[in-house]
């Protein structure tokens, strides 16, 4: 005879935070947006979560937060995931601790927070906010999401530059 045992992991709650604000829709010459990258990150992510049976949630946010989209693990939840970020539009500024704030009055559960943004903010503000989540045992991935001309300037002779925000 035979016993076996299982010990059955309950489903896991991931929290996706994509930056929508106005630096994300930088494109430099190219077809793709920052935010279309970080867009298609969080719906494969989102994919890949939810066929593993895990619960994933949606916020986009800018100054502030601008959508919740509450846990959820069916496919209905998925498409309604992809719905949301495609309808939205890149403006507004920057505010990551203000909406890590916001979040954390919405997030009961314990689980995984990510975070896709390019992190033009202060550091300082942001970790702080951080600290919060981690103080109740949430495991935190940051994902920058940048563009090249970001890192070094597109070789022009003159140029205008142009804040997003």
């Amino acid at each position: 005879m035979y016993i076996r045992q299982y010990a059955a992991e309950p489903a896991l709650e991931v929290y996706l935070l994509v930056d929508v604000s106005g630096t994300m829709d930088y494109a430099g010459n190219g077809p793709q947006s920052k935010f279309i990258l970080a867009a298609r990150i969080a719906a494969a992510l989102a994919y890949l979560m939810i066929h593993q049976g895990d619960k994933v949630s949606l916020v986009l946010f800018s100054e502030q937060l601008k959508q919740f989209l509450p846990p959820g693990g069916t496919r209905r939840h998925l498409h309604q995931l992809v719905r949301e970020l495609e309808a939205v539009q890149p403006a507004f500024g920057t505010g990551i601790a203000d909406a890590l704030a916001e979040c954390d009055q919405l997030f009961k559960k314990r689980g995984k927070l990510v975070v896709l943004s390019d992190f033009w903010d202060d550091s300082e503000k942001t970790f702080e906010a951080l600290s919060r989540f981690l103080h109740r045992k949430f495991e935190i991935l940051l994902l920058p999401v940048t563009h090249p001309h970001e890192m070094d300037l597109p070789p022009v002779n003159a140029a205008r530059f142009h804040d997003l925000e």
